[in-house]
């Protein structure tokens, strides 16, 4: 899962995880329009000359208006030129065809319809949407080496100055996600960074930084919902993480924490990929959304007191009308975000249990699972746990492990 899964499309028309955000042409408008020149007198064609610097100058100032970071992410994303126009689709079929068997868990028939896809030397439009939606396919038929190369794949499409912006974003927020859906894999995180320009959003010692930048330079050049739920549960996650942090810091991290909540929210109803409900897109709003609220009220945001459980609670009933196997890949997280939120609240030793026993039952019942994201992740963390008091989440694995025989016993036979 990518507590930020893979940004998969649920269609494959030009209209692709389309939204309608006014910004886009004032983004291309900030990359693309030649200084003015300078003109004597005030002729038509001089007036005509002020008013692109002005829309220059107004569609600069809206994409560095957010923060002071902001700039930094626009003028990096400036280094790889952007072409808007998507172009049209040769092989839709195949694409609707790859995109259904990966929502099955039919990955090796996915894995065959994607090389299909590569191999009609598809456009730019084509090749990007087959690399998103073949991502978990090639991670789960592949290994780490077949991992490692989709990840290389996304960050191509990500720098490829003829692909089109939209793509080129859902490729970004992918690559972003790709940490926390290979279980936190250390190899995956090094190849997500390496190179230019990837390398530059690096925190040294610190990945959740590091992945909210990814993700925070995609947002300013063109906002996705999912990607904003994301990056909210990302700040105040590090606030949690660090209870040293100053008053300054903290204040601001959980003021972008709510601001983000709030646009994704905004976002959520024009965005097309997020109106299918058993797409793999939507299951990680929920899911990222549900978090970050649990989160703030758990570092003293009263407002939210009464929302997190009402936010978990419409997760697990959505999921039971949910079909797609890459989304559902969601749902053992869900569980065991929020028993550890009900364990941090105080509530009793058997609500707890018998939330994170849900996550165990989801396994049991799963086909695959030799390829359980869930299962991977709590697989990694075992190898690391002199690392797990770094993270408020890992760092009561243990604490329910004692709370429930049952997850207990599903972490040591993993």
């Amino acid at each position: 899962m990518d507590v930020n899964n893979t940004d998969n499309s649920n269609s494959t028309s030009n209209n692709t995880d389309d939204i309608n955000v006014g910004s886009e042409n004032s983004d291309m408008a900030m990359r693309t329009a030649e200084s003015a020149k300078k003109s004597s007198s005030f002729s038509a064609w001089g007036i005509v000359l002020v008013v692109l610097v002005v829309i220059f100058l107004g569609a600069s100032l809206y994409v560095t208006s957010k923060d002071s970071e902001d700039s930094f992410f626009g003028t990096i994303f400036g280094m790889l030129p952007i072409d808007d126009q998507d172009g049209g689709l040769e092989n839709p079929e195949l694409l609707t065809t790859l995109l259904a068997q990966s929502r099955a868990g039919e990955y090796g028939a996915a894995l065959d319809t994607y090389n299909e896809v590569i191999e009609s030397s598809p456009n730019p439009l084509e090749h990007a949407i087959a690399t998103r939606n073949s991502i978990t396919a090639r991670y789960k038929t592949g290994g780490d080496d077949e991992y490692l190369e989709a990840i290389r794949d996304l960050k191509a499409i990500v720098s490829d100055k003829n692909t089109g912006l939209r793509q080129r974003i859902r490729s970004l927020n992918t690559l972003a996600g790709s940490y926390s859906q290979s279980g936190e894999n250390p190899l995956v995180y090094q190849e997500m960074f390496s190179g230019e320009p990837f390398s530059q959003f690096v925190v040294p010692g610190n990945p959740i930084a590091s992945i909210r930048n990814l993700y925070e330079w995609g947002y300013a050049v063109y906002p996705t919902p999912k990607a904003g739920v994301a990056i909210a549960g990302l700040y105040v996650r590090e606030v949690i993480n660090t209870p040293d942090m100053n008053d300054e810091t903290k204040t601001s991290y959980i003021a972008q924490t709510k601001q983000y909540l709030s646009e994704s929210a905004a976002l959520k109803d024009r965005d097309s990929a997020l109106q299918d409900p058993n797409s793999n897109q939507l299951a990680g709003y929920k899911v990222w959304r549900a978090f970050a609220i649990a989160a703030l009220e758990l570092v003293g945001e009263t407002f939210y007191e009464a929302e997190y459980k009402k936010e978990y609670e419409s997760i697990e009933n959505d999921f039971k009308k949910v079909t797609n196997k890459e989304a559902l890949q969601y749902k053992p997280f869900a569980h065991w975000m929020y028993a550890t939120f009900l364990l941090l609240n105080g509530e009793s030793d058997e609500v707890v249990s018998e939330e994170i026993e849900k996550a165990v039952d989801f396994y049991n019942s799963d086909t695959n699972k030799e390829v359980n994201e869930f299962a991977e992740y709590m697989r990694n963390w075992k190898e690391k746990m002199d690392f797990a008091d770094e993270d408020f989440m890992t760092a009561e694995v243990v604490t329910l492990m004692s709370l429930s025989p049952k997850f207990s016993d599903f972490i040591e036979n993993i």
